[in-house]
């Protein structure tokens, strides 16, 4: 018999609760809140007895206004998502790991603009000073640990140790770029900024973070796990969707310490959210390190502020953590002037339809702030009356193909292709996001924790040649349309053939061509296709597992000599071509 979930629901009527908690003389001005099932219905698909799920928890002023889960947080054993599950909450945990670092510099034990090197000698000198600012707002050019791992042939769901990572980290002899030229975002910054903290304190980070955060916000609940294998109790299960959309497992065995790592509960997350607007959090002024961008060499600011970034929602401004990691998915989100907060979880990614904190998060934002908020039309408004906002136009397969194609910028290549009817913006493995269009020349990325516009040149052309990509209100990124100029038979191919090292951290590559096309093949991979897209460069998949360009470097002589791969969270990943004698 169907059984609806409902684990443990309190989040009452908001005219109710107000009157019960005595907030009468702080809501008076306001319009009265929408009941439960304008939020509940955001979640009814996933609100099943056979589906994951999640939970969310909404905060004003400081008080909770309620929590709620919804789904299943282990499908095999039938156990419900409830407001105590534990989830992990993946990269949020950094601004956790912000916040102990900016305690730290206000309490005089470290400065911002110390070099990490003078607390982890470990890390190899790139000539020129990494300060805890450059890690802070992923301006260091380290590599991502992990996404090193992957080019070396580990995959997703084998040993990532805390001890292995930090190897890794230790070993890299590149950057992915000069130390403050850029921003990119990057595991490596935050658990060099955890060995900062335990340098300096005496303590183990997960000890001096439950102190000083957790025990005084009354987050019993909330811990940090070194073992990527520990056994956690009321632990939340990760899922994925198979090709046939049927549910498996996403295991995660990381232990990236102080990136990652923190578990904690919806109700926990409630408090300690609520704490951003009332409580010694906000009074100890800590708050306000959110206001800093990151600053570049030029002094151009980017948008990494302490663990989160800066956004817009309809003319409020607020600040987001997001994490994923697996299956997993937390979205945090703070308006600061409305002193308002909304975290949200979800147990599986991605899934189809798409089981997206990010989104209900926003629309919860816009059913309860709806009053503050600013919309360029009154239709605009989401008052939860339907699951999903229907913001798209609809366009006839011509002017859907007519933007199709494969696109450059620099080193990064994206490819825009029409999946039945959707277009859909590709930049890597597992990294399909649908697009809806706003016109026949602009779309709007669906489901993404940024705002993400997407605008096709010149308009009104038979088919674009420029892409111009846009995130929240960062510099545009603009992408030139390009044809495959590279030779694709084998004898034009063959000459990229050979093995390739990396000797930091042990990759080896074999190039090959396989049934006229080329190919690379790494321990624990089945042979990915290179598709050449211009001389020498090259977009990997199917299967993804290296990145999303590969470019081979030449000798003087015209010879090749090497590789490089451009990954998410790591560029310039350098391979040496071996020569066997």
């Amino acid at each position: 018999m169907f059984r609806h979930i409902r684990c443990q629901l309190v989040l009452v009527a908001a005219s109710a609760l107000i009157a019960a908690t005595g907030l009468e003389s702080r809501a008076a001005a306001a319009s009265a809140p929408p009941t439960i099932p304008e939020v509940d219905r955001l979640w009814e698909q996933w609100d099943t007895p056979d589906s994951p799920g999640g939970a969310i928890a909404i905060v004003k002023d400081g008080d909770v206004l309620g929590v709620a889960a919804y789904g299943l947080a282990n499908i095999e054993h039938q156990i419900p998502f409830t407001t105590n599950t534990v989830f992990p909450i993946a990269s949020v945990s950094k601004h956790f790991t912000a916040l102990a670092v900016a305690k730290l510099a206000a309490e005089g034990r470290l400065s911002l603009d110390d070099d990490v090197r003078t607390y982890v000698p470990e890390l190899h000198d790139h000539g020129t000073p990494i300060t805890l600012r450059h890690l802070i707002a992923h301006t260091s050019g380290l590599r991502s640990p992990a996404e090193l791992l992957f080019a070396a042939g580990l995959k997703e769901g084998d040993d990532f140790t805390e001890h292995r990572l930090k190897n890794v980290i230790f070993s890299d002899t590149d950057l992915s770029f000069p130390t403050g030229e850029r921003s990119l975002y990057s595991n490596s910054n935050y658990m060099l900024l955890a060995i900062v903290v335990e340098q300096v304190t005496g303590q183990p980070f997960e000890e001096w973070i439950a102190e000083a955060f957790f025990e005084p916000a009354g987050m019993t609940e909330t811990r940090i796990v070194r073992d990527g294998y520990a056994v956690i109790p009321n632990l939340a299960q990760s899922y994925a969707q198979d090709g046939n959309g049927v549910f498996i497992r996403s295991p995660v065995t990381q232990s990236a310490m102080g990136s990652t790592n923190v578990y904690s509960t919806i109700e926990d997350m409630a408090k300690w959210v609520g704490g951003f607007s009332d409580g010694p959090l906000a009074d100890s002024g800590l708050m306000r390190i959110f206001e800093e961008p990151g600053r570049l060499n030029d002094g151009s600011e980017v948008n990494q502020r302490f663990g989160v970034v800066r956004l817009d929602r309809n003319g409020l401004g607020f600040y987001r953590g997001s994490g994923n990691v697996g299956g997993y998915l937390t979205a945090l989100s703070y308006f600061p002037e409305q002193r308002f907060g909304i975290v949200a979880f979800a147990n599986a990614y991605p899934t189809e339809p798409l089981l997206d904190p990010f989104t209900i998060s926003d629309q919860v934002a816009d059913i309860l702030l709806a009053d503050d908020m600013t919309f360029a039309d009154e239709a605009d408004k989401f008052d939860g009356a339907d699951a999903v906002r229907e913001e798209v136009v609809e366009l006839s397969p011509a002017e859907r193909t007519h933007v199709s194609g494969t696109y450059w910028s620099s080193n990064f290549i994206r490819r825009i292709y029409d999946n039945d009817g959707v277009v859909t913006y590709w930049r890597g493995p597992e990294s399909e996001t649908p697009m809806a269009p706003v016109n026949r020349h602009a779309y709007t990325f669906v489901g993404s924790s940024s705002p993400v516009s997407v605008r096709f040149e010149p308009e009104g052309a038979p088919r674009s040649e420029r892409m111009i990509v846009q995130v929240d209100a960062g510099e545009p990124t603009v992408f030139e349309r390009i044809e495959s100029e590279q030779g694709s038979d084998p004898a034009s191919l063959r000459e990229f053939e050979g093995y390739y090292a990396n000797v930091d951290f042990g990759g080896l590559l074999t190039i090959e061509v396989q049934e006229d096309r080329l190919v690379a093949k790494s321990v624990g991979y089945e042979p990915m296709a290179l598709t050449p897209t211009k001389p020498d460069y090259f977009r990997p998949g199917p299967p993804w597992w290296l990145g999303h360009t590969v470019r081979f470097e030449r000798a003087a002589d015209g010879s090749i000599a090497g590789l490089r791969v451009d990954n998410y969270q790591s560029e310039n990943i350098g391979f040496r071509r071996m020569r066997l004698e």
